[in-house]
This record gives C-alpha cells, structure tokens and sequence, in this order.
C-alpha cells in the first residue's frame, strides 16, 4: 500500500521528470511539447505543501514517527 509521504514524492519525482524531458535537447519534439503541455497544469511545491496540510492522510511531506 502507498503511503502518504511515497504518494507525495512520487509527484515530486513525476514533475521532475518532465522537467528533464522538457528541457532535453536530443529528445523527440512531439515529446517536449507533450510533458511542457503537462507542466502547464502541473502541481507546483506549493501546491503539493497545501495538499499535504488539507489532505494528510493522502499526502505528507515527511515520514510522520509513531510516538
């Protein structure tokens, strides 16, 4: 089971992904324009703190500690 601090890297990781595809200077033209087109409507840092703060149990920033 996926938990909520792998959830909220795995978009972290996935928009820096098209990152890298978008900027990629070998890569395939219909590619770039596919993951830029994606990062349009992408969620940023901020976007992903505030999901955290609203939805805790589906995203954390860290590994919470059971005390």
């Amino acid at each position: 089971m996926t938990s909520p601090d792998e959830r909220y890297r795995a978009v972290q990781m996935a928009g820096q992904f098209l990152k890298d595809i978008s900027t990629r200077p070998n890569m395939n033209k219909d590619v770039v324009a596919r993951a830029r087109s994606i990062l349009r409507h992408y969620p940023s840092t901020y976007d992903l703190h505030r999901a955290a703060l609203e939805m805790p149990d589906f995203f954390a920033e860290e590994v919470e500690s059971e005390a």
